[in-house]
C-alpha cells in the first residue's frame, strides 16, 4: 500500500509538472497570437495591401519560432553585467566563431563589443540599409543570406552571408553609402551604431586595429566592391 501511494504521488507530480510547463508554454503563446491579431486587425483597419500583410504575419510567425516571441535585447537587462555578459557569452558562442572580428580581440574588447551590439531580424526583401543613408552603424551578419545592389537598375553586386560585416567604411569616413543592402532570406544580425561605435573606438585603441587587421583580411572582396563604385 506504501509503495502504491509514493507511485500515485509520484505520478501525479510528474504529471501536474508537465500539465503546468504545458499551461505555461499555452498561456505565453496565446499571448503572442493575441499581439499578432491585434497587429493583423490594425493593418486590415488601415487597408495595407494583403501581400504586406502576409509578410508581417509571416515576420512573426518567424519570430515565434526562433525566439519564442521573446525580445533579447531587453529580456536580460535586469540583470547584474557580470551575469548578464556570461549568458550573453554562452548565447553567442557559435557568433563568437562565425564573426571574424571577434578573434582578433582581446576577451576585455570582446566582452564590450557583445555589450554593446544590437540583435535585430529582418524578412525575406527587408533593406538592412538603403543607398543614400548616410553610413551611421556597421552591421554583422549571424545568420541567413543578403545581396548588395546599387543604382536605378538595382544591379546585384554579389552577396554576403554569416560572418561578413559591413559598414566600416561608410561610418570611418563619414560618407553616405552607394548601394543597398537587402535580404535574401530570413535574416539576423548584430548592428553596432555610431555612439557605440565612437565609444569603443576612445576606450580601446586595439579595437580600430582589430577593425583594419578584418578588412586586410577581406581586401579582395572590399577592393571590387570600391572599383565598382559600391560603399556600404
Amino acid at each position: 500500500i506504501l509503495i502504491m501511494l509514493m507511485g500515485a504521488s509520484l505520478y501525479a507530480f510528474v504529471i501536474g509538472g508537465v500539465a503546468s510547463l504545458l499551461s505555461n508554454l499555452q498561456a505565453a503563446k496565446n499571448s503572442y497570437r493575441e499581439h499578432i491579431e491585434s497587429v493583423e486587425t490594425y493593418l486590415r483597419a488601415r487597408r495595407v495591401p494583403l501581400h504586406l500583410s502576409t509578410r508581417v504575419h509571416d515576420y512573426y510567425e518567424y519570430l515565434w519560432d526562433r525566439h519564442k516571441g521573446l525580445n533579447e535585447e531587453y529580456l536580460l537587462r535586469d540583470l547584474p553585467d557580470s551575469l548578464r555578459l556570461d549568458i550573453m557569452l554562452h548565447l553567442a558562442r557559435d557568433v563568437l566563431e562565425q564573426v571574424p572580428l571577434f578573434r582578433h580581440c582581446s576577451p576585455t574588447l570582446r566582452n564590450a563589443l557583445l555589450a554593446a551590439l544590437k540583435p535585430s531580424t529582418y524578412a525575406p526583401g527587408n533593406y538592412l540599409v538603403r543607398e543614400g543613408e548616410a553610413g551611421r552603424s556597421i552591421v554583422f551578419i549571424t545568420r541567413g543570406e543578403v545581396e548588395i545592389i546599387a543604382g536605378e537598375k538595382q544591379t546585384a553586386h554579389g552577396a554576403m552571408g554569416p560572418g561578413d560585416y559591413f559598414g566600416y567604411l561608410s561610418l570611418a569616413l563619414q560618407e553616405r553609402r552607394s548601394g543597398s543592402v537587402r535580404a535574401c532570406d530570413y535574416c539576423e544580425a548584430l548592428v553596432l551604431d555610431q555612439d557605440s561605435y565612437e565609444a569603443l573606438s576612445a576606450e580601446y585603441p586595439e579595437f580600430l586595429q582589430v577593425l583594419k587587421t578584418v578588412a586586410a583580411e577581406r581586401r579582395e572582396r572590399a577592393s571590387e566592391l570600391l572599383l565598382e563604385g559600391v560603399v556600404l
